[in-house]
C-alpha cells in the first residue's frame, strides 16, 4: 500500500519514502562514481517540484546545503 504522507509525499507500507528509495536504486548506487557521500547525506530534488513525480528523469541527489543555497533557504 502507497499513501500520500501529510507534507505531500508518496510512502510505502513500511513508511518510506518512495522517492528515496527510487533514488537510491536507480540513481545512487548506478553511479556511485559520482557521489562519495553516504547516501543520507544527499537530498531528492524534484526537478519539476511535483513530490507525486518519482520518475527517475524527474529527480536528482543533490548535498544538502547545495538545494538550500539554490532554493535560498
Amino acid at each position: 500500500m502507497v499513501y500520500v504522507d501529510k507534507n505531500g509525499y508518496l510512502k510505502d507500507e513500511n513508511n518510506n519514502l518512495v522517492h528515496r528509495q527510487i533514488a537510491y536504486k536507480y540513481i545512487y548506487q548506478k553511479n556511485r562514481q559520482k557521489y562519495p557521500l553516504r547516501f543520507s547525506e544527499y537530498q531528492v530534488h524534484h526537478i519539476d517540484n511535483n513530490k507525486l513525480n518519482n520518475d527517475i528523469s524527474k529527480i536528482q541527489l543533490q548535498i544538502c546545503w547545495l538545494l538550500m543555497v539554490k532554493e535560498g533557504i
